[in-house]
């Protein structure tokens, strides 16, 4: 098991505490006229993670700093994700991003931005 994940070739550590996998399964409730509930569920489960990434404005490679994050969320394309178990994907990243600098020094070496993110497997 890895402490980071792997977004667009780059290594980024997540925060504990906030990124979690998540599996969302399609499903339709009804509510009859007689008073019961009728669900039925989709064949489908759809995957994918959200959470914080820890991204260091100093940064060495391999892991990526914040230039390099913002340049892989704005290419709005398909990128490779390789999650904390080391299994590989293809993801986007879906809608917002929301940029957090613990600092107020934004380009200070050691500042580091907490990056809100929500990743769909494709």
């Amino acid at each position: 098991m890895n402490d980071y994940i792997t977004l667009d070739g780059k290594r980024y550590h997540t925060a504990a505490d906030s990124w979690e996998p998540n599996e969302e399964r399609p499903l339709t409730v009804r509510r009859l006229m007689s008073g019961n509930t009728n669900v039925t569920f989709g064949p489908a489960t759809f995957t994918g993670w959200r959470g914080v990434v820890a991204v260091e404005v100093g940064a060495q490679a391999p892991f990526g700093n914040i230039d390099d994050f913002r340049a892989t969320y704005r290419k709005r394309s398909a990128l490779t994700f390789m999650d904390h178990y080391g299994d590989d994907y293809s993801v986007v990243i879906d809608r917002a991003v929301g940029e957090k600098s613990i600092s107020p020094m934004w380009t200070a070496i050691d500042n580091v931005f907490r990056v809100n993110i929500t990743l769909v497997k494709l």
